[in-house]
């Protein structure tokens, strides 16, 4: 028997959108004021009255989950990992790929318009070739996530993304899921190992290429005061052994406390409260010494801080901290061993809208700090000026060993790259279909010596299976 697929209602799905549209909007009009003043006091509401404000506060995010569930089905599409082409500024969102004078190789973690999920493709840029594709099994990964933390719901299996995906010497591939760590398998994409707790933002190697340093959550700090550990998230500094073992797990709060930086976390938001008042977004271990680091020393972004710090894990110190001029910023490395680099959001809020740059006209940047000078450069501004990058949230950036620059504009779906001179190389935006851009979530550049040694090692040897 030959079972006809369901036909759709258009109009009684059309009218629930509608209405979760309507509900989604008031909720949040009627509550925003409600919630602000319980959060900040609590003044005139009794304590089940603050707890129920607080749990109607949830409920513009289920609305908003229910409404793109809604449009992946109607539309056959995964809906939230899109990004309308219309919402960008097409005058700039083009792409000029491949591009044969570079010799680099791109790791590319973008919805694929075939299996309309999330995968991760390793791409040969001179000539556009995809080298190998690693295809998660999200059903797999998300019957491995439980509801956990308050901070991290586990959301829809339609909304997941391989967050910064990382590529180990044997061809098997690590990345996040912002409520879970994973290390896929390098030929049939099998989960060799999860990790059901919430890692988010960038994963890294160690100096010593033997674990990882992620960014994670603490539960377990503010025992000292229950008010501040219900209603604060807390960002820790995670380090994972390569085969799924936590070796620590330090809350970035205590680290701060400890070193007399509570003023710096909580003492800056004056009336209003950030449940959110970290947000760690980097972490980077030092690979050798320099002149004003150790090694082993980690170079972290707190973007809700403004704010780089330099950690030493093995005596638990701050041993630098600078807060501004970058505002919000995202991803940060070492250069030499006198400078870093940050790349800086430049805005004052989070909402994605061109209104939160200071000035109109204002773009990300790329910000050079000179320890020895105390100078700050901007060795990137002729090209940024041009391509206009506006990524408000998240955003990547990595100053190459040949002087160029390596760009994701995360919240516009392009990456582009630059020479050393400043100028255009290539630029690339992931077309998912006439009207949508594939979202990406932290590509990866590497150059062609570290790729070569990988080749042999599991893309010749998968396709011999």
């Amino acid at each position: 028997m030959i079972h006809e697929k369901p036909k759709r209602n258009w109009l009684f799905l059309g009218h629930m959108v509608f209405v979760a549209f309507v509900i989604f909007i008031v909720t949040v009009l009627t509550t925003a004021a409600a919630v602000r003043h319980s959060l900040v006091s609590g003044v005139g509401f009794s304590d089940r009255q603050n707890y129920w404000i607080n749990e109607i506060s949830k409920f513009p995010y289920q609305v908003r989950t229910a409404v793109y569930e809604l449009a992946s089905y109607i539309l056959d599409k995964p809906s939230a990992l899109l990004i309308m082409r219309s919402n960008t500024n097409t005058a700039y969102h083009s792409s000029n790929f491949p591009e044969s004078s570079d010799p680099g190789y791109l790791l590319l973690p973008a919805v694929d318009s075939e299996y309309k999920r999330a995968t991760i493709k390793l791409i040969r840029i001179a000539d556009g070739k995809i080298i190998w594709q690693w295809i998660p099994n999200w059903d797999a990964i998300h019957d491995g996530i439980s509801e956990k933390l308050t901070f991290v719901p586990k959301g829809s299996i339609n909304r997941y993304m391989a967050q910064h995906p990382l590529i180990l010497g044997n061809g098997d591939v690590i990345f996040n899921t912002n409520n879970s760590l994973i290390r896929l398998e390098k030929c049939g994409g099998n989960i060799r190992w999860l990790l059901n707790y919430p890692y988010h933002h960038s994963n890294e190697l160690s100096a010593d290429q033997k674990s990882l340093w992620v960014n994670s959550i603490s539960e377990d700090y503010f025992d000292f005061n229950p008010w501040i550990k219900k209603h604060i998230r807390d960002d820790s500094i995670a380090n994972v052994s390569l085969d799924g073992s936590l070796i620590s797990n330090n809350s970035f709060s205590e680290i701060l406390i400890s070193n007399d930086l509570t003023a710096l976390l909580l003492g800056t938001s004056g009336v209003s409260f950030n449940v959110d008042p970290i947000h760690l977004n980097q972490i980077v271990e030092a690979s050798q010494d320099g002149n004003y680091w150790k090694r082993g020393d980690l170079l972290i972004s707190a973007r809700h801080l403004s704010t780089i710090f330099i950690y030493r894990p093995s005596t638990k110190k701050v041993v630098w901290y600078k807060q501004g001029p970058w505002m919000n910023q995202h991803s940060v490395g070492f250069l030499d061993n006198r400078r870093i680099y940050v790349f800086n959001n430049n805005v004052f809020g989070g909402i994605p809208s061109t209104e939160l740059f200071l000035k109109i006209n204002d773009t990300n940047k790329i910000m050079v700090y000179d320890f020895s000078s105390g100078l700050i450069s901007e060795p990137f501004k002729q090209s940024l000026a041009s391509l206009k990058p506006k990524t408000i949230t998240e955003g990547r950036a990595q100053i190459l060993s040949d002087g160029g620059l390596f760009f994701e504009e995360t919240n516009n779906g392009r990456i582009f790259r630059t020479t050393k001179d400043d100028k255009l190389l290539w630029s690339l935006v992931i077309d998912y279909d006439k009207d949508n851009i594939s979202k990406i979530s932290w590509s990866r550049y590497y150059n062609q010596s570290e790729i070569s040694p990988l080749l042999e090692n599991f893309v010749d040897a998968c396709q011999k299976l």
